[in-house]
C-alpha cells in the first residue's frame, strides 16, 4: 500500500472538497458540504461521500477482490479514482454509473484558484435555451468548443454537449463573457 505524504494528502482532500462544492451547482450528485478527511487519502482506500458518489484512492495496478466487491455495490454511483501516477489506471472497473480518473498531482492545487484562470460556470438547460435565443443560434454546435480534456472542464465535470460560461477581466471591456460547448 502506497501512502501520500501528509501535506500532499491534505491538499488533495481539500481540492476534492472544493471540487464537490464547485460541481454542486450543476450536478446534484456532488454535495456542497462534502468532507474528505485527509487521513483517509492513503492509496487503496474508499470514501463514500454520498450513496451516489464514491472517491477511491487507488494505489495498485489491479483492483483486489475486496475493492471489486465494494465497487460492485456502488450500482449507479459516480466514482472518482485518484491514482498516484499517470501509468496507474484501474484496468478492471466493475459496472458503476460513471467514473473519472485523476492523478494525485492534478489535485494538489485547485486550478480554478489560479489568477490566470478565468471563472468557468456550467449552464443549466434553461440558461442554455435562453442563451441560444438571445444569440439567435440554431444549435449549441454553433458555439466555440471547449475540449472535454481541458483541465478546468475536467475539474468541473463538464460533459459533452454542456455549455460553459467563461468570464474574464478585460482591460477595454471591463468584463468579457464567452460561451463554449463541450466536445
Amino acid at each position: 500500500m502506497v501512502l501520500l505524504n501528509s501535506q500532499t494528502s491534505q491538499r488533495v482532500a481539500q481540492t476534492l472538497e472544493e471540487m464537490m462544492r464547485d460541481r454542486s451547482s450543476h450536478d446534484a450528485r456532488f454535495p456542497p458540504d462534502a468532507r474528505i478527511a485527509h487521513d483517509n487519502t492513503k492509496l487503496s482506500s474508499f470514501v463514500d461521500v454520498t450513496p451516489e458518489l464514491r472517491v477511491v484512492f487507488f494505489g495498485g495496478s489491479k483492483l483486489g477482490s475486496d475493492s471489486k466487491a465494494l465497487l460492485a455495490g456502488a450500482g449507479d454511483a459516480h466514482v472518482i479514482f485518484v491514482v498516484p501516477d499517470k501509468g496507474v489506471i484501474p484496468a478492471e472497473v466493475p459496472n458503476v454509473g460513471s467514473f473519472e480518473v485523476f492523478e494525485a498531482r492534478e489535485l494538489v492545487f485547485n486550478i480554478t484558484r489560479h489568477h490566470l484562470v478565468p471563472k468557468h460556470e456550467v449552464l443549466g438547460a434553461e440558461e442554455e435555451a435562453q442563451l441560444l435565443e438571445r444569440m439567435s443560434l440554431k444549435s449549441k454546435a454553433q458555439l466555440p468548443h471547449i475540449m472535454r480534456g481541458d483541465a478546468v472542464a475536467r475539474y468541473l465535470g463538464v460533459k459533452p454537449g454542456q455549455v460553459c460560461k467563461i468570464t474574464r477581466p478585460s482591460p477595454t471591456a471591463g468584463t468579457y463573457v464567452m460561451y463554449r460547448v463541450c466536445s
